[in-house]
């Protein structure tokens, strides 16, 4: 995922970065699957959270985020952090809709960018 938003920013970088878990998550379904089912589960739930630790991407489109903000990008009055989780789990409920209605890698995409899109268009503090 870092690799997909090298040399870009802002939006873009965004998009690249949870294009980039879209494909290695469709190639995975049946693990991601499982995954998730053990995230809702009570007492595995909790174990798995604190092994998994915090998403690796969330991180990444935190910097994103920031760097833009840094040079007063559209989404600047927002706080990062919060609207990198936020974006996270847009992303995580179109990959859920995709699990349920067997959509392809296409139409993941495109659920995710028209989300992302948004999002950060209306993401200004008020």
């Amino acid at each position: 995922m870092r690799d997909a938003s090298q040399g870009l920013r802002g939006r873009p970088a965004v998009e690249a970065i949870l294009d980039a878990a879209a494909r290695r998550h469709m190639a995975e379904l049946p693990l991601l699957n499982a995954t998730m089912s053990v995230l809702w589960s009570q007492d595995l739930g909790r174990l798995m959270c604190k092994r998994l630790g915090r998403p690796p991407a969330i991180e990444l489109i935190g910097a994103v985020l920031k760097d833009a903000a840094a040079l007063g990008a559209p989404m600047a009055d927002a706080d990062p952090e919060l609207l990198a989780e936020m974006l996270w789990g847009v992303y995580m409920a179109a990959l859920r809709r995709t699990i349920r209605e067997n959509l392809d890698l296409e139409a993941l995409r495109g659920l995710v960018r028209d989300q992302v899109e948004v999002l950060l268009t209306g993401a200004t503090r008020n």
